[in-house]
C-alpha cells in the first residue's frame, strides 16, 4: 500500500479501480494490461483482489512465494507503479487535449534522471503528421553519429526540454 500512498486496502482498491477503468482498453503493452486488468478485476474479497494482483507483478502464485520474492515483488511493484502513472498521465493529457491541437498531436510521457539523483518527468506533445520528416531526420543523424553521440543528443534533448520541470 506504501507505493500508492493509500491509508487501507479498502480506499485503495476503489481508488485504484476507478483510475483504472480508462486505461486498461488503451494499453497496448503486455505486462502492463494484466496488472491493470487485475486492479480493476472483481475479485470477491480483499485478499482474494492483493492476491490477484501480486501474482501478476512477482509472475508467481503467492502460495510458492519464498523469502527473496518479498523483495522481488516490491521492487516490480514499485516498476508497474511508475509505468501505471505514466500512461495515467498520457492518457488523462490526450484527454484534456486542446482543441487546437486537434488529431496531428500525441502524448508521450518523458522522464530524465540525471547523474545527482535530480528526475524531471512531462508530457510533451508530438506530430503525427511530421513523423515521416523526423524519422528522416533522425536516419541523417545516425549516419553521421557514433551510437555513443546520438546517446548523448538524446540525453540533451530530454535535459533541454524538460527544464522547466527541473
Amino acid at each position: 500500500m506504501t507505493v500508492f500512498d493509500a491509508k487501507n486496502l479498502e480506499s485503495l482498491r476503489a481508488e485504484l479501480k476507478e483510475r483504472v477503468k480508462h486505461l486498461v482498453e488503451r494499453c497496448g503493452d503486455r505486462e502492463l494490461k494484466p496488472f491493470l486488468s487485475a486492479i480493476s478485476g472483481a475479485a470477491d474479497s480483499d485478499k482474494d483482489w492483493v492476491v490477484s494482483v501480486a501474482t501478476i507483478v512477482s509472475k508467481r502464485p503467492t502460495d510458492s512465494w519464498g523469502d527473496n520474492d518479498i523483495q522481488v515483488f516490491s521492487s516490480r511493484m514499485h516498476d508497474f507503479n511508475k509505468r501505471f502513472r505514466a500512461l495515467e498521465s498520457v492518457v488523462l493529457a490526450e484527454e484534456k487535449k486542446p482543441l487546437k491541437a486537434g488529431k496531428k498531436k500525441e502524448a508521450r510521457w518523458v522522464s530524465v534522471t540525471l547523474p545527482d539523483g535530480k528526475t524531471s518527468s512531462d508530457v510533451i506533445w508530438t506530430n503525427k503528421s511530421k513523423k515521416k520528416k523526423l524519422k528522416n531526420e533522425l536516419a541523417s543523424l545516425e549516419k553521421r553519429y557514433s551510437k555513443d553521440e546520438i546517446d548523448d543528443l538524446f540525453a540533451m534533448l530530454g535535459e533541454h526540454l524538460l527544464k522547466k520541470t527541473a
